[in-house]
């Protein structure tokens, strides 16, 4: 009887933990989608049609009380909506960037890219003289 009540216990414990990790990991990714929709706004809001900013912001608001409810559900669908509302905003400044459609052609162009086969054998305080 006294294993039962342990083993009880425990399970109860094990449910407790994991719904305290998706708890976190929640206000974890909220946090996130919170920051980065603000950088967003703040760095291409003039980009961006004004009842599209204004629908992301409130969307934002929406999620900061969510998170600070502690309510899960409620939380998961403003994070959802965020999500939604910017990238929505992303196609749309995509789209009407100049040169969008240019862009693109030759995906090797991009800034930083190596040519197949480079390697980046960097070690650091190392230096290997070649020997001849």
């Amino acid at each position: 009887e006294e294993v039962e009540k342990m083993k009880n216990e425990a399970a109860a414990h094990e449910a407790e933990d994991k719904k305290k990790k998706e708890e976190v990991e929640m206000v974890n990714q909220a946090d996130s989608v919170i920051f980065s929709s603000e950088k967003m706004i703040k760095e291409s809001g003039e980009k961006m049609k004004e009842e599209d900013k204004k629908e992301l912001e409130e969307k934002i608001a929406d999620l900061k009380k969510a998170k600070d409810s502690d309510n899960l559900e409620e939380m998961k669908k403003k994070l959802e909506e965020v999500n939604m509302v910017a990238q929505k905003i992303g196609a749309a400044m995509y789209q009407s960037a100049p040169g969008a459609q240019a862009e693109g052609q030759n995906p090797n162009a991009e800034a930083g890219t190596k040519p197949e086969g480079t390697k980046d054998n960097v070690v650091e305080g190392e230096v290997e003289e070649e020997k001849k």
